[in-house]
């Protein structure tokens, strides 16, 4: 299969000008919060028009599967260009403040949650404390992603990026420090111990306010406890989690035990096999 570059490519440009490339799903709940959820830049791949295809006939969004139950609406965002968002989500929400502001819309009236995995955590970061959110879960998401900009591999991957580096209407935001340095959502910041990446990105999180950090020994990018452990963490109150939260690192099997007790972990540690 032939690999494409997802900047130039018609069908990537035609999802972009013609989808919505966002589903809203109304929960079963007189709750009033609202879980927003952004997909990464994982969205598909390898680059290739099959992969492409199939997700935007599927209808993919990486977190259908893991709603959470206790929600008066789910708002699912994608990026179909994998570029952490920085052209918005298609031809009319077509930057970083125009998500913000579809979302504000959309959410008035109620409590939001926000979270996402690597560029989706990136996102959920920064909207979130924009929105000032009740919770924000960040897995392994960036806070400064100008490192793309070094090296010939980086910049042949995240062409978009490349392009836009000098109009600082999109590149203000390739640091999103300063942003949250500004709120005070609180952030609870999932982080691989054993990620060259993400233990860089993690550096980076011990100066910014208000962020709870929950490292796992691992070299997994992305949710790097064990995924049945996943719902438990995103309807945990926020007490709990800034009860889990510590800068030791936690094993996978640590964690469950404290996350879900012995004999759930027990249970987990037999679907793995």
């Amino acid at each position: 299969m032939e690999l494409f570059d997802q900047i130039t490519n018609k069908l990537v440009h035609e999802a972009y000008n013609n989808l919505d490339n966002y589903k809203i799903i109304e929960g079963d709940t007189n709750s009033d919060i609202i879980y927003i959820y952004f997909t990464s830049n994982g969205l598909y791949y390898p680059n290739t028009e099959e992969n492409f295809k199939e997700t935007i006939e599927s209808d993919k969004y990486e977190w259908k599967g893991n709603l959470v139950k206790d929600a008066r609406k789910h708002i699912l965002l994608r990026d179909v260009y994998k570029q952490w968002y920085v052209k918005g989500i298609n031809s009319r929400i077509n930057t970083i403040e125009n998500v913000v502001d579809f979302l504000l819309n959309e959410t008035r009236g109620y409590k939001t949650i926000t979270l996402g995995s690597s560029s989706g955590g990136y996102m959920a970061m920064l909207v979130g404390r924009k929105l000032k959110s009740l919770k924000i879960y960040s897995f392994n998401g960036q806070f400064n992603i100008e490192d793309q900009l070094i090296g010939l591999n980086n910049r042949n991957k995240n062409p978009l990026l490349v392009k836009l580096e000098n109009n600082s209407s999109f590149s203000n935001y390739y640091n999103i420090v300063p942003y949250l340095k500004n709120g005070t959502a609180p952030i609870f910041y999932f982080s691989s111990t054993h990620s060259q990446w993400d233990t860089e990105q993690g550096e980076i999180a011990k100066d910014i306010n208000d962020l709870y950090p929950l490292f796992i020994k691992s070299d997994i990018h992305g949710i790097a406890f064990y995924k049945q452990n996943l719902i438990k963490v995103l309807s945990a109150s926020k007490k709990e989690l800034v009860s889990w939260s510590r800068y030791k690192a936690y094993s996978q099997f640590s964690f469950s035990l404290k996350v879900v007790g012995l004999i759930k972990t027990l249970k987990i540690l037999k679907q793995n096999r």
